[in-house]
């Protein structure tokens, strides 16, 4: 009976994936792109309505001057884009950039419904599972937010100094979680990682990557993150081509 069932399964898998590739991606392109053009735009609209109704309008010059400064912010966009892509899927990325918390909310999601799916990361049934996971996020965020804006001073003043100083701890908790979850299924290629992060951080130590694009008065922080992802992602595919288990 298994031996006649998994033609069956085959066919099926074969089936959902054509699915995936054909009907839900490019429909996720489609809109994804256009919500994300709208949400260009619509970050324009107070701007535009202090300007038409209003009258107030900085000048062509302070605009070109502001732009000039922020420009190195183009590298941050293109970098944090790349450094998670690999973990939020296509799908999860369009939602993710919209709807923003990207490292202390939604890659944390995305990793745990990935987990919780029993998803191979990087295939179609994980781009699935982080869909659902940050789609959820999303709406729960939405309605703490409000709540928050509601209730947030009474809150705040309630909680304990020492509890609001643990906070400043949440980011690298939650970095060090997913990489505890992702070492379990690969410990080889996490001790890599480990040991390219560590690198790239003594490299930037020594400030010779300094020249690198960064906000003014700030370092190229950046170059940490992306270093070790890309670092990690092509030692990987090296040894993957070299049929290494990792």
């Amino acid at each position: 009976m298994e031996e006649k069932s998994l033609p069956k399964e085959s066919s099926e898998l074969k089936e959902n994936v054509e699915c995936y590739e054909k009907e839900f991606l490019p429909y996720i392109y489609k809109w994804g792109a256009r919500t994300n053009y709208l949400g260009v735009a619509c970050s324009f609209l107070l701007a535009i309505v202090l300007w038409v109704h209003f009258g107030i309008f900085p000048g062509i010059t302070a605009i070109v001057a502001a732009c000039a400064l922020r420009i190195n912010v183009v590298v941050t966009w293109i970098s944090n884009t790349i450094s998670y892509f690999p973990v939020l899927g296509a799908p999860g990325t369009f939602m993710t950039f919209i709807a923003g918390n990207i490292s202390n909310l939604r890659l944390p999601v995305s990793a745990a419904a990935q987990e919780a799916g029993g998803a191979e990361p990087g295939s179609e049934k994980s781009a699935i599972f982080s869909t659902i996971g940050i789609a959820i996020s999303v709406v729960v965020n939405l309605i703490t937010i409000t709540i928050g804006a509601i209730l947030g001073a009474s809150l705040l003043s309630k909680i304990p100094a020492n509890v609001l100083n643990a906070v400043n701890m949440l980011i690298p908790a939650l970095f060090g979680s997913l990489l505890a979850q992702f070492a379990l299924n690969r410990k080889k290629l996490a001790l890599i990682a480990v040991a390219i992060g560590y690198g790239v951080r003594l490299i930037y130590n020594t400030g010779v990557l300094d020249f690198m694009p960064a906000p003014q008065g700030t370092r190229p922080s950046y170059i940490l993150i992306l270093g070790s992802i890309l670092g990690t992602m092509a030692v990987a595919r090296i040894l993957f081509k070299k049929n290494v288990k990792l």
